[in-house]
């Protein structure tokens, strides 16, 4: 009897290896980019999804190269490479582990995904020194150029097959970063940043900031709110307030001693007020207590 076991799991092992080779050696790569592709396009219908090339390496890792994601003529999305690695001794227990790696926008994604036996999916990974510069979607959502390393860190709860959010959190940062405004800021018509961080978390179908701050030579701000998805990024809703407080360098840089005059009057405490709403492609910088009413009389007057 123990030889016949012996002889048997040897027979099988052998089995396995021979079927492990042939799946390695005849992957329909093909066929499964195609499924890729179709659940993607089924998931997110507005863009065209496209896979360059889908790869088996023997024993455990599948790796996939030059993955988009296209509305019209632009790249919404652009993955260089995705390695998807599977922990083999995982298969022997209830959570099945896979980490990843991944090239996109001149920067790096890694982390790692949980399945459970049932449906429950986690995903957890950081993102760091994405070229916000390299996103034609976001440029072209927001109709505007922005500038910066994007990075970021998360945790994300949900459902498979369908995504479902059940709980997300985690921390986005944007360093030497440029933007441009729609209108005058204190003066300002881009704003230029060493560094932009915040808390989010997804809540009541809406993005929760928590603890935001932004520094610059000419001001740190911090604030909360929330962010309301809307049909796309340029349409998403901005609740934001806080506090701003100017620095030397701000009244050098508007070269108005007029103007500087009327923003230092308003300073309760070193710091003003501020409320930002509107949409992310038109949103609108309030400055309460009568400031914003008073800098647009001071540009009515042609002082600022």
């Amino acid at each position: 009897m123990k030889r016949w076991l012996v002889a048997t799991a040897g027979y099988l092992a052998y089995t396995l290896a021979i079927l492990v080779f042939l799946l390695w050696w005849r992957f329909p790569a093909p066929e499964v980019a195609a499924w890729c592709e179709a659940r993607l396009h089924a998931r997110y219908p507005a863009l065209s999804w496209k896979i360059g090339s889908l790869q088996w390496e023997f024993p455990d890792r599948m790796r996939l190269s030059h993955i988009q994601a296209r509305a019209g003529q632009v790249k919404m999305m652009e993955i260089d490479s995705l390695h998807l690695t599977l922990d083999l001794t995982s298969l022997f227990r209830k959570k099945r582990r896979i980490t990843y790696e991944m090239q996109l926008f001149g920067g790096t994604g890694t982390g790692r995904i949980s399945l459970a036996s049932g449906h429950d999916l986690v995903c957890q990974g950081r993102f760091s020194d994405l070229k916000l510069d390299r996103m034609q979607g976001l440029a072209l959502r927001l109709n505007r150029a922005v500038r910066g390393g994007l990075g970021a860190t998360f945790s994300w709860q949900g459902s498979w097959p369908e995504l479902n959010t059940k709980e997300l959190s985690g921390m986005v940062r944007i360093d030497k970063g440029l933007l441009p405004l729609r209108k005058p800021v204190l003066g300002l018509k881009e704003l230029d940043f060493s560094r932009l961080e915040a808390g989010v978390s997804y809540q009541d179908q809406a993005w929760m900031v928590d603890k935001g701050v932004l520094e610059a030579k000419t001001m740190h701000v911090s604030f909360t709110g929330k962010v309301v998805p809307g049909p796309n990024l340029g349409l998403y809703h901005l609740h934001f307030s806080g506090k701003l407080t100017p620095r030397a360098e701000l009244f050098r840089t508007v070269g108005s001693r007029e103007l500087a005059m009327v923003i230092r009057g308003f300073l309760s405490n070193g710091a003003l007020p501020l409320k930002v709403t509107g949409t992310a492609a038109e949103p609108a910088v309030e400055l309460p207590g009568g400031l914003s009413a008073a800098l647009r009389r001071l540009h009515a007057r042609g002082g600022g």
